[in-house]
């Protein structure tokens, strides 16, 4: 057999291999939830990790997203001083696939915090347990 009808039986066989591949695999194959199926995400928290903010009142806020498999159910903000104790937290519950949860300013007296380092946790869950988690540190300063 010569090399040019070798190539086109090469050529053949593949195209048949593939040909089987594709019609083998049906929409029931392939789990389009599964897919989707994933962990919360921070989109954003506020301040973030590394950044300053001038003393005085200011929200922490944290927006978290989800996939439609699996939406949002609650949203942990915690603010600590850089020893790690808690000066203020709250909770809440989560809807949909775009969520925030907001520490304000007024919840842990931001005006009266001393200059310095502070610790930032957030954390998101879904529907199906699935976590999430964020922790950074921000500087308050003048």
């Amino acid at each position: 057999m010569n090399t040019k009808n070798m190539k086109i039986n090469y050529r053949i066989i593949l195209s048949f291999v593939l040909a089987l591949s594709v019609l083998s695999c049906s929409e029931d194959d392939l789990d389009i939830n599964a897919l989707t199926d994933f962990a919360p995400g921070i989109l954003e928290i506020t301040p973030g990790d590394g950044n300053k903010v001038v003393k005085g009142d200011f929200d922490i806020v944290a927006r978290f997203v989800d996939g439609t498999v699996s939406p949002l159910a609650e949203g942990t903000l915690k603010l600590m001083d850089i020893d790690g104790n808690e000066i203020a937290s709250v909770s809440q519950t989560l809807n949909g696939t775009a969520d925030s949860v907001m520490l304000a300013a007024s919840d842990f007296n931001a005006a009266e915090l001393e200059l310095g380092m502070y610790q930032l946790e957030a954390t998101a869950t879904d529907v199906k347990g699935q976590i999430t988690t964020y922790s950074g540190t921000f500087e308050i300063s003048s």
